[in-house]
């Protein structure tokens, strides 16, 4: 199969709900619940791209990604 083309994934944060106290039973689900916004893990790192340096904002996920088809 061909190698696909990378793409960064765009850096948006992810929506979850944050429980407290995550134990069993009743307790987990009279535990206070928060909604909130996960952000991803993102970085600025350079690469020599097309004979000059470019700057671009990755994941921690995207930079495994590269690291992993660079070999």
């Amino acid at each position: 199969m061909a190698r696909k083309a990378f793409t960064p994934t765009p850096i948006k944060p992810g929506f979850g709900r944050k429980i407290r106290h995550k134990h069993s039973g009743r307790w987990e689900r009279k535990a206070p619940k928060k909604s909130r916004l996960f952000h991803q893990n993102a970085h600025t790192k350079r690469f020599f791209m097309n004979g000059q340096w470019v700057r671009m904002k990755l994941t921690t996920r995207d930079m495994r990604t590269l690291l992993k088809n660079a070999e």
